[in-house]
């Protein structure tokens, strides 16, 4: 299971696989988009870089957003606004 917004499982019995950070991926083609979890400590594969341009998409942070509609800013204490989103990998 992936937890966004945490580092650790949400109670016993739970095992964390890993930690890092919420990401994104989205078609230039289609409007549709995807969350990952993609662990704190990745490395990309040698030789295995594609630019967007070649596979249509791309991969990148998820952003906090604490601002309501209107503009005005409010409480989401689970985030904070303007950083990336952490999220956990938890098997059971």
């Amino acid at each position: 299971m992936m937890v966004p917004g945490r580092t650790s499982c949400p109670g016993s019995g739970w095992t964390r696989e890993y930690y890092g950070y919420l990401m994104t991926t989205s078609s230039v083609r289609e409007s549709q988009t995807d969350y990952l979890c993609v662990d704190k400590f990745a490395e990309p594969l040698p030789g295995a870089y594609q630019s967007s341009t070649e596979t249509g998409g791309h991969v990148g942070h998820v952003k906090a957003n604490c601002i309501k509609g209107n503009g005005e800013v409010h409480n989401c204490p689970e985030y904070a606004s303007g950083r990336e989103v952490a999220c956990v990998v938890c098997t059971k």
